[in-house]
């Protein structure tokens, strides 16, 4: 049996390698498993992997791994995110930080990712672990090292650290800040020096015994439950697929970015637009890992066309050319569009929106007033002489869309109408209709 584990740094090399048929691969990143899974090991493991300026290892590619008969296993740090998330289809998670993260006890990437240095060095750590620093806290509170007030101040600081710069000297100081007092802080670090835990490695250490295990058991090829769906995004990631190291392949891209959000970030008001919407995004991703909600090929590929129409993009040339410009490839576009569609999906559940918050939105967006004097404009109008008028729905559709803004009417108006709040189009027709003739006589009033 054969085995390949991608990791570094929660579990050195050397410790990898020392179980029989285990061949060491670095942290993940986007294409790893895709070009693993193409040399047929029995078993994939992942425990480390990138979290940001290298892309992260994609789902799809697991997927695919696992429909190619591969069993797919992971712990304690990337592979605890993706084994939560794709433990429904046959991903194999282990240990405490997976099953935290598949039950929603934990969320947030920070809690696993760390700064670390080069693998020349065998990547040594230079920031502290979240999910490291609740086990030393949790585990000191239970030997009456601390009380159970200090320590929840404690996990506190540690939370409002920016994981690249998580330290226990940093958490102390601002824990001594908070008004904890210097002789507790004093005793738990002391405490620290012979106890600290690292859960990261406890998990990394327990899928390898397992993984062990499995494989002295000689299981034969996994079999999935679903169907992989071979897209044409992920034909062009299989046919364009050249070995390179995404480290190396994205180095450019990478820098140029970073040079892209320095720019937006001297546009207050453009960044504060995008920050809001990529957090809000975020979030309904977040959602839809938690209610296990998955992407429909189908929808996936009309957010493809709508993309495509928006944008003009109506030859095949002339998306690759997009593409190109806004440095993605087609693996990037396909999970964009994917965590597009699941954004809508939970959205769509939320059910009905509170129209306090709608109001409170147009507030602080400065458009209520105007919006406002319009409505009342309009119910002061007196329309008992359009009485009795017929107006067809093909002329208030072309009076609104062509008209009012200037676009072409949506092929598909029952979409368009779910997007904008319609229950229906007999609804979106009163309103339509109740504005055309409001509109009419606003303008009569005014020659």
């Amino acid at each position: 049996m054969r085995a390949v584990v991608f990791a570094g740094p929660s579990i050195s090399r050397n410790e990898v390698e020392a179980f029989p048929g285990v061949e060491w691969r670095p942290p993940v990143s986007q294409g790893d498993v895709y070009r693993v899974a193409r040399t047929a090991p029995d078993f994939i493991a992942i425990i480390d992997g990138y979290f940001e300026g290298v892309p992260s290892v994609w789902h799809k590619e697991i997927l695919w791994a696992m429909s190619s008969g591969i069993h797919v296993l992971g712990a304690s740090s990337m592979g605890a995110l993706r084994a939560a998330e794709l433990h429904q289809f046959g991903m194999r998670g282990v240990g405490e930080i997976f099953e935290n993260f598949r039950d929603g006890k934990l969320e947030d990437d920070d809690e696993v990712a760390v700064l670390h240095g080069p693998a020349e060095l065998g990547y040594p750590l230079l920031s502290l672990a979240m999910v490291n620093a609740r086990k030393s806290i949790t585990a000191a509170i239970e030997a009456s090292i601390i009380t159970q007030p200090v320590g929840a101040s404690l996990l506190a600081q540690a939370k409002s650290i920016f994981y690249q710069e998580r330290q226990w000297p940093r958490v102390f100081e601002l824990a001594q800040e908070s008004g904890i007092s210097a002789g507790e802080l004093a005793a738990f670090e002391s405490w620290l020096e012979r106890n600290e835990q690292d859960l990261k490695l406890e998990d990394a250490r327990a899928m390898l015994a397992e993984l062990g295990e499995l494989m002295e058991t000689t299981p034969g090829p996994f079999h999935c439950d679903y169907s992989f769906s071979w897209t044409v995004m992920w034909d062009s990631v299989v046919s364009g697929d050249t070995g390179q190291s995404p480290v190396e392949a994205d180095a450019e891209r990478i820098d140029i970015e970073s040079l892209v959000v320095d720019e937006l970030r001297l546009n207050p008001q453009h960044y504060r637009q995008i920050i809001l919407r990529a957090r809000l995004k975020q979030l309904a991703r977040r959602e839809a890992g938690r209610a296990g909600i998955e992407t429909d090929e189908t929808q996936t590929r009309k957010q493809l066309q709508k993309l495509r129409e928006s944008l003009a993009l109506y030859t095949h040339a002339e998306l690759s050319t997009w593409i190109e410009q806004n440095d993605w490839d087609s693996s990037h576009l396909q999970q964009a569009l994917e965590l597009e569609q699941q954004c809508k999906t939970v959205v769509d559940k939320m059910g009905e929106i509170d129209n306090r918050i709608l109001l409170d939105e147009l507030r602080f967006d400065g458009s209520y007033a105007a919006l406002k004097t319009q409505a009342e404009a309009r119910r002061k109008v007196d329309l008992s002489s359009f009485d009795g008028t017929d107006i067809k729905p093909p002329q208030l559709l072309a009076w609104y869309f062509e008209s009012q803004l200037d676009e072409s009417i949506p092929p598909d108006l029952d979409e368009y109408l779910s997007a904008t709040g319609f229950s229906d189009r007999a609804e979106f027709y009163r309103l339509l209709e109740y504005h055309y003739l409001t509109t009419l006589a606003i303008e009569d009033e005014k020659q």
